[in-house]
């Protein structure tokens, strides 16, 4: 980050960044219970149907229900992900979620909070 101090008098400049925005969004259809998707491919032709080149890619994830991650989707890794909220978020846990709303979502509201709502990565020469 850089910072400027105003001179005493005169004239100054200040950069200032311009962005494009260019929204667009992807649906998914998930079962639960630790689904996992692995959404490079429609993230990639997001990117591509923008016409940008360079830049920021964020993703965001409106949903108190589910969450972005990076992994190495294979068979294992995705396992591995699945038991590891087996281990630290189990079902059979009393939630308070569950015990103010009565809808048995304690497990889902609770999981993605260990992982993140959004992802940002470079966009260089479109990839």
């Amino acid at each position: 980050m850089q910072s400027y101090l105003r001179p005493k008098s005169g004239d100054f400049r200040i950069p200032v960044i311009l962005m494009i925005v260019k929204p667009s969004s992807i649906s998914l259809n998930t079962r639960g219970n630790a689904d996992v998707h692995d959404i490079t491919d429609q993230v990639a032709g997001a990117v591509l149907q923008s016409g940008l080149k360079d830049g920021t890619v964020t993703i965001f994830c409106p949903s108190s229900t589910s969450a972005l991650t990076t992994i190495e989707y294979e068979s294992g890794a995705v396992n591995d992900l699945r038991r590891l909220f087996d281990e630290i978020v189990p079902q059979s846990r009393e939630y308070a979620h569950n015990e103010r709303w009565h809808d048995g979502n304690g497990t889902a509201t609770s999981a993605p909070r260990c992982l993140d709502l959004h992802s940002r990565f470079p966009l260089s020469m479109g990839n």
